[in-house]
């Protein structure tokens, strides 16, 4: 699954075994669960709740609340 998302305001669930998501919004509310994503997000706001057993994130946002839970997570935050 390749995922591009354009909005001012989303809520988006996605559950997959294999994805790259691309988030691009002012408001996102992301629900993710995989075994295996790399997500990039850029937004002014964001509320982020991932649950992987592998994840990379990449978060660039002037306001980011995260919430994380996996066994492997490499987390690049720029803000």
């Amino acid at each position: 699954m390749d995922v591009h998302l354009a909005s001012s305001s989303m809520d988006v669930h996605l559950a997959s075994s294999s994805m790259d998501v691309h988030l691009a919004s002012s408001s996102i509310d992301v629900h993710l669960a995989s075994s295996s994503m790399d997500v990039q997000l850029a937004s002014s706001s964001m509320d982020v709740h991932l649950s992987s057993t592998s994840m990379n994130v990449h978060l660039a946002s002037s306001s980011v609340d995260m919430l994380l839970a996996a066994s492997s997570t490499d987390v690049l935050l720029a803000s």
